[in-house]
């Protein structure tokens, strides 16, 4: 390798640099570690996400099931006999495992 090859490496190699240092500036690498540093804060953020999260699919959950029955009480109304039927007969067997249950206790 001569001089000028040298140079021209030094110069890609030195452009490479600056793209990555650029690149971690914008990606707030230096706030990630700061924050990192901190097990407090951590924890504490971790527990307001874990507890939004939580909060976020018992509400979702419950506007589902909702909504499920909602419906189902619609089809009952209707009083169509297949699936009236079949929602009977769910009933029922709830129904006496229920009591199953209960003479079990």
């Amino acid at each position: 390798m001569n001089h000028r090859e040298k140079e021209e490496g030094a110069c890609r190699l030195s452009d490479k640099i600056a793209t990555l240092a650029e690149r971690l500036e914008r990606a707030d690498i230096a706030e990630f570690v700061e924050f990192y540093k901190r097990p407090s804060r951590v924890i504490y953020v971790s527990f307001i996400g874990g507890l939004a999260r939580g909060l976020g699919i018992a509400i979702g959950t419950t506007l589902l099931f909702a909504l499920v029955f909602y419906l189902l009480t619609l089809v009952v109304r209707l009083n169509l006999p297949l699936i009236s039927r079949v929602i009977a007969e769910v009933v029922d067997l709830v129904q006496r495992n229920l009591k199953t249950l209960e003479t079990l206790r």
